[in-house]
């Protein structure tokens, strides 16, 4: 039989230490810690001083040397004084401060907790000593080569913070490795920030088991691991893209690229075009015609004496073409031409007398092959009496179509330019306990 006996707490039976361990881990949710936001802080000791000081307060404190150990509690009743071992000359070097239980049930011949720093090695790129059974640790010491005091900027507050025991199952339901932004600008208990910090595989065992060397990017020796950096960056799903894999930038350049448009057409709706009031100024020209006629009709009467005024009845009629023949003997040229009209127009008017005459001129038209002797162009000044208010018609049924697939060509440049959507900044922290 499998069962543990005696329950606790029988009223007469004596129980065993590691039942209630038990059971004081199951009312925590098995997530070992301090009791409160300032129990077991540490903090230094003063300048020049090589020792810290670390406060007051209760811990949960997980066996590690058997499964069904359990988890202890213990309180330091006054602030405790741990000195740091003297600095290396050359080296840095990583210090831990822990609380450790000690239990000769498991092991060695003592039953007791201290409050102590365990020393690391000195090294070139120093890594940070193991952590003894039954041990919580509280902080991180880096100890600078030559170093003669503790300073703020060398210690690392390790603590995880329980609470009340219903915190512990809370934090139990979210797994570890698991991320979330984060509004505050330092983690909270059991969180750590997503910024690409090396941590040690034996700090954050849990954590380590779960995301394993994904994030590592170099540097990183045998026992290290690297949590995600998400400083400038946003997370995708893996897929072309291994797990912890980055890439991207924040600087964008196009790429010389083509866009094929389709076969496609676009309806214009009803419209109008209004064309303000211009004019249109017309510069040195030349008419050419071909062989063409002038007919001018019209007519004088007067009275027999002719005197006074009075119209005639006539009709002068010009033919002439490019070769010269007139249709008129005698007439071969068209200098011959000019002579006749000429005379013809001088004796109707001497015989006319004082008078006027209503002239139509028909309309005229010809061809461009006229060689008429002096017709070398007219000077137009051009038209400056266009009022025209402009086109108020509307057009209507207007449709442009594609006649089939088109390629748009477009070129990127090598400019480049931030590639930022809206965005609004928050801390990104990971579940590590």
């Amino acid at each position: 039989m499998t069962v543990s006996n005696p329950p606790i707490f029988l009223q007469s039976e004596l129980h065993p230490a590691e039942d209630v361990r038990r059971w004081i881990s199951s009312s925590v949710g098995g997530v070992p810690g301090v009791d409160a936001q300032e129990s077991l802080r540490v903090t230094p000791n003063g300048t020049p001083n090589m020792t810290v000081v670390v406060a007051a307060g209760g811990a949960y404190v997980q066996g590690s040397e058997n499964l069904y150990q359990g988890m202890y509690f213990t309180d330091n009743r006054g602030a405790a004084s741990v000195t740091i071992q003297v600095a290396d000359g050359s080296n840095d070097r990583i210090d831990f401060v822990v609380i450790h239980i000690k239990d000769s049930e498991y092991s060695g011949s003592e039953n007791e907790v201290v409050i102590e720093a365990i020393t690391g090695t000195p090294a070139p790129i120093p890594v940070a000593p193991a952590l003894p059974e039954n041990s919580l640790l509280l902080a991180r010491v880096a100890v600078n080569a030559g170093a003669t005091s503790i300073t703020s900027s060398m210690l690392t507050d390790e603590r995880t913070f329980i609470e009340v025991a219903s915190k512990g199952y809370v934090d139990a339901l979210l797994p570890v490795g698991m991320m979330v932004d984060f509004g505050g600008p330092i983690a909270p208990t059991n969180w750590l920030m997503c910024d690409g910090t090396v941590y040690d595989r034996s700090q954050h065992p849990g954590l380590f088991g779960v995301i394993g060397t994904a994030y590592n990017t170099g540097g990183e020796t045998g026992v290290q691991f690297r949590v995600p950096d998400y400083r400038n960056a946003v997370a995708i799903g893996p897929g072309d893209y291994a797990l912890g894999a980055a890439g991207g930038s924040k600087d964008a350049v196009l790429p010389a690229h083509e866009h094929s448009v389709l076969s496609h057409s676009h309806g214009v709706n009803d419209h109008a075009h209004t064309m303000p009031s211009h004019k249109h100024t017309m510069g040195t020209h030349a008419h050419s015609s071909a062989s063409h006629s002038h007919v001018m009709n019209h007519g004088h009467t007067a009275d027999d004496s002719h005197e006074g005024a009075h119209v005639h009845d006539s009709l002068v009629r010009r033919d002439y073409s490019a070769s010269g023949s007139t249709g008129r003997p005698g007439i071969t040229n068209s200098s011959g031409v000019d002579l006749w009209y000429s005379q013809v127009r001088s004796d109707i008017m001497a015989a006319a007398g004082s008078h006027n005459h209503d002239v139509t001129v028909n309309n005229f038209t010809g061809s461009t092959n006229s060689t008429k002797p002096g017709n070398t162009g007219a000077t137009d000044p051009g038209d400056t009496s266009n009022t025209d208010p402009g086109d108020t018609h509307s057009k209507t049924g207007l449709t442009t179509k594609g006649s089939g697939d088109s390629v748009t060509q477009s070129a990127g440049g090598n400019a480049a330019g931030l590639n930022y959507p809206p965005f609004m900044t928050a801390n990104k922290i990971i579940k590590a306990v």
